[in-house]
């Protein structure tokens, strides 16, 4: 995860269980917006774990609910599955869908269920074009 934590300076946060001997790279992206309005852009972020069933259920998904933006054409989600537990090395483990699918709701899919996953992920209001 990253962030903007003043105006010069970018943070980047690492899970506790990273290891920091493997070459990690690191990419943000910053986009301004100079409106300071009440159609400004906004970003909230949002995380949370989800626990394995041990049951190999090849797909799960389970809804959360946001902060509502305007509209979906005036929205966008962006996420990052951090990591998933356990000492399987079977994949697809650590990857989960996001998908905004209401103005204050994003539903999240995982596929083989057993390990317990943490995930971060944000949602944009953009600013109306007019």
């Amino acid at each position: 995860m990253a962030w903007l934590a003043n105006t010069t300076q970018l943070t980047f946060e690492l899970e506790s269980s990273a290891s920091l001997s493997v070459g990690i790279r690191g990419v943000a992206w910053i986009i301004s917006n100079s409106q300071d309005d009440a159609d400004a852009m906004v970003a909230d972020h949002y995380s949370g774990s989800r626990l394995g069933n041990n049951d190999d259920t090849e797909e799960i998904a389970w809804n959360e609910t946001v902060t509502a933006v305007p509209a979906l054409t005036r929205a966008s989600i962006w996420g990052e599955t951090a990591r998933s537990s356990g000492t399987n090395t079977a994949i697809p483990r650590g990857a989960i869908d996001l998908q905004l699918t209401a103005v204050n709701t994003v539903q999240l899919r995982q596929a083989d269920a057993q390990e317990t996953r943490t995930y971060r992920y944000s949602v944009v209001a953009w600013p109306d074009d007019n």
